[in-house]
């Protein structure tokens, strides 16, 4: 019999930010905002919200490899 798991979904966005406000410790609507920031003055929204927290995690220093084949995906699908 197959557990609850199976209905829960990694996103792989939310999961980076969550570990970019645990370690900066803030709210989770500020990295929102910086990363909605850094794709309206960086890019001329040209930038899909995955890639533009990839640029904060490393701008931040936190690893996010374990996610960047989850994070291609979701880009690919907008």
């Amino acid at each position: 019999k197959p557990t609850s798991a199976i209905f829960e979904r990694n996103d792989a966005t939310q999961e980076l930010i969550g570990r970019i406000v645990k370690a900066r410790k803030v709210e989770e609507t500020e990295i929102v905002a910086e990363m909605n920031l850094v794709i309206k003055d960086g890019y001329g929204t040209h930038l899909l919200p995955p890639a533009a927290l990839v640029l904060l995690a490393k701008k931040y220093n936190i690893p996010f490899e374990d996610l960047q084949d989850s994070l291609k995906q979701a880009v690919k699908k907008a």
